[in-house]
């Protein structure tokens, strides 16, 4: 069903693309990144590495957003030299991971409040890779 739902959404951009309804094959290519990232987000359990610590960083700035803390309270001694086995979580910026506890906050600690910013975010962003190609070329080439 994925590769059906891929074929036909890159036919149908095509077919806009050839007939200059520049337009409606970016809306197309939205709705397939949209909908490439929502099945890949449904998979049901967090990522091993990256995705797991990043979560829960943000389900305890939810509670304290000025201090990103990976363990909460922490049972063995860690090295504050250290990025991967502090206390306090300094591995990526705050503002990814408020955005990810303001979604958790809101919409409930579960997966999808977890994924939905990245998920929004990379929507975004192929709409401002969109934007790069038609202002440095063209808007087809866009």
């Amino acid at each position: 069903m994925l590769i059906g739902f891929i074929l036909v959404c890159t036919g149908v951009i095509v077919k806009l693309f050839l007939s200059d309804k520049l337009r409606w094959a970016l809306i197309i290519t939205l709705i397939l990144g949209l909908g490439l990232r929502v099945y890949f987000a449904s998979n049901g359990r967090l990522h091993d590495w990256d995705e797991r610590y990043h979560a829960l960083v943000a389900k305890n700035i939810v509670e304290e957003p000025f201090k990103p803390m990976l363990y909460k309270h922490p049972v063995l001694p860690y090295d504050y030299k250290s990025w991967d086995m502090n206390h306090i979580w300094l591995h990526k910026q705050p503002l990814s991971l408020w955005m990810m506890a303001l979604s958790i906050k809101i919409f409930g600690n579960n997966i999808w409040a977890v994924r939905l910013v990245s998920l929004l975010m990379s929507m975004i962003l192929i709409y401002i890779v969109h934007l790069i190609g038609k202002t440095l070329f063209n808007q087809k080439i866009g």
